[in-house]
């Protein structure tokens, strides 16, 4: 289950994306010349959302009550 609906996230999304320059999938400088593919930036704005607005599939992130 999303934390918002898509609905609302996706203008949010086309705002947000507005404001980042382009990167390339991956690194051409990088010293040891691997090719791991980047993590996306809609996968850690996604992620992000689901932190701010509580998703219950964040609940691990909460800090424990002692």
């Amino acid at each position: 289950m999303p934390a918002l609906p898509s609905w609302l996230t996706e203008p949010l999304w086309d705002q947000f994306a507005a404001l980042l320059p382009y990167r390339s999938e991956f690194d051409p400088s990088h010293p040891l010349g691997c090719h791991r593919r980047r993590v996306s930036d809609r996968t850690v704005f996604d992620k992000l959302q689901a932190i701010l607005y509580g998703s219950p599939q964040m609940t691990w992130l909460k800090p424990r009550s002692r």
